[in-house]
């Protein structure tokens, strides 16, 4: 059986295939921790991000979709091959924060496993959080927080946590 090569996508090819995402929320300039990222290169949050300059560290454990996003993005971005949870986890203990934290793990497991995180995402964010969740499944705003949801589709949206 052959396998079948596909070309990594232009900076162009995943501007041009953008997704919906609050961008009147980014800072221009600012920072950014995006995590699960690499799926569709980035086009659901950081290529948003990318277009108001921001400085962006990116975390997934596709190794070959985060080095062609490398190839493309803005240098010197961070990207980190690593489980989002844990560099999650390990971030929040050493203190860093970034202006916006996305946590894009679209649905199922991973998505379930995210609403346990909340609190972590939020301790990382300066002022934004916005994380995929199923539509049928609304979450509450931590204390301290703002949140509505962002629709993407019929399934699922963004849910947009502010500081209250």
């Amino acid at each position: 059986m052959n396998a079948v090569a596909t070309a990594a996508p232009t900076f162009d090819q995943i501007n041009r295939n953008a997704q919906v995402y609050p961008v009147s929320l980014l800072p221009q300039g600012g920072t950014a921790l995006a995590l699960f990222c690499a799926g569709f290169h980035g086009w659901n949050d950081v290529v948003h991000m990318a277009r108001k300059e921001m400085d962006v560290t990116c975390v997934d454990v596709d190794s070959e979709k985060l080095w062609e996003m490398a190839c493309v993005y803005p240098k010197p971005w961070e990207y980190h091959v690593d489980d989002a949870w844990e560099f999650a986890c390990h971030a929040l203990a050493d203190g860093r924060k970034w202006d916006v934290v996305s946590v894009d793990p679209f649905m199922g497991d991973a998505a379930d496993k995210c609403r346990d995180y909340l609190m972590v995402f939020c301790g990382l964010a300066t002022s934004l959080v916005t994380m995929t969740i199923d539509l049928d499944r609304p979450m509450w705003a931590p204390p301290g927080w703002m949140a509505y949801v962002f629709a993407r589709n019929s399934r699922v949206g963004w849910m947009v946590l502010r500081r209250a």
